[in-house]
């Protein structure tokens, strides 16, 4: 009886943890793009775009967080996250979260158009909800960490914008973008694996 209550507490916990660091949505405001983006030479290499615009939660209502940990890696979520994500975490430090989408599912911020209007949809909405003063970082796996570096470094070059970063976390991100476009066209002509294969087109 005593290690089945045990294992009984141990199966429970996680669930009131994430009950409790679900998050609040404060902000949210999407726009679906309806375009196509080109991603090959081949007439059908199109994919669609999805949706610009952002969403801000806070891990309690009511209180300011100690930061904010900025996304550039996907859009809203109907979900509460799960425990160890990246949401959960930054939640678990009482720091808000925000998702920006620009549409562009593929963006790698080679175009300052799309980092100038990230950076002022960011800085209006915080702005409107009073963390215009707290730490800003910016986070992303993979190409969404290539996002925020490259985002950060805009910001760092650009004194009209008074958003900066605190930090920047990446999480396996490209760097280097000659050696990943040589990286991609070895794997296409290789052959290995059609998924492979097919990214590197």
């Amino acid at each position: 009886m005593r290690h089945t209550l045990r294992i009984m507490m141990f199966m429970l916990c996680p669930v009131s943890l994430v009950a409790a660091n679900s998050g609040h949505i404060l902000s949210e405001q999407y726009t679906i793009v309806r375009e196509t983006l080109r991603i090959g030479s081949e007439p059908n290499r199109l994919i669609n775009m999805t949706e610009r615009g952002h969403t801000l939660l806070v891990p309690h209502k009511g209180v300011t967080p100690i930061g904010v940990v900025v996304f550039f890696q996907r859009g809203k979520s109907e979900t509460a996250p799960d425990s160890g994500s990246f949401d959960f975490e930054v939640f678990e430090r009482d720091l808000a979260v925000m998702h920006v989408a620009t549409a562009n599912p593929l963006d790698f911020f080679f175009d300052d158009t799309t980092m100038e209007w990230a950076a002022t949809h960011i800085q209006e909405i915080l702005e409107t909800h009073n963390m215009k003063n707290i730490p800003i970082f910016f986070a992303g796996l993979s190409l969404g960490g290539t996002r925020a570096l490259r985002f950060a470094a805009f910001l760092s070059e650009n004194e009209m914008y008074w958003l900066k970063a605190f930090g920047v976390v990446l999480v396996d991100s490209p760097l280097d973008m000659e050696r990943l476009w040589k990286a991609e066209k070895k794997a296409a002509n290789l052959g290995f694996h059609w998924a492979a294969e097919d990214e590197g087109r």
